[in-house]
């Protein structure tokens, strides 16, 4: 039950873990894109995919934390969070990174 005083809901645990969980899988894309680009060898393919997989990463921790205090502001308010096109989007890089890798894998 909660008082008068308090908003009714976790006001930062569990959107603070959402966030957590964001930039541990921005950190998982910089590691997936290193090991790629290992693999290619040193020279262009291998910046390329460093390079690709770290503007991944910052554009997901930025978004991440836009997306925490959207969400806070949201809860505060009373209303319902859902952020399917963040997810649409990572499914979609994760899928593209793992077709990079197999091809290098493969070839």
């Amino acid at each position: 039950m909660s008082s008068p005083d308090s908003p009714g809901w976790d006001p930062g645990l569990q959107n603070e873990r959402t966030t957590l969980a964001w930039v541990r899988t921005a950190l998982s894309f910089v590691a997936a894109g290193t090991l790629a680009g290992k693999q290619t060898g040193a020279g262009v393919t291998f910046a390329a995919l460093v390079m690709a997989s770290l503007a991944a990463a910052a554009v997901m921790v930025v978004t991440a934390e836009r997306r925490y205090a959207h969400r806070y502001d949201r809860l505060a308010a009373g209303q319902h969070i859902v952020s399917l096109p963040a997810v649409a989007v990572t499914a979609a890089g994760t899928f593209v990174l793992g077709l990079v890798s197999l091809s290098i894998v493969l070839i």
